[in-house]
């Protein structure tokens, strides 16, 4: 696997995790 093909598996990953972490942290919020 080639660098370049490497850091973009690895970009959209982080994109995922992040994506996954916020929607958690949403759902938890109360409504105001």
């Amino acid at each position: 696997m080639n660098a370049l093909a490497r850091a973009e598996t690895l970009s959209v990953l982080a994109a995922s995790v992040t994506d996954a972490a916020l929607s958690q942290r949403d759902s938890g919020k109360e409504p105001t």
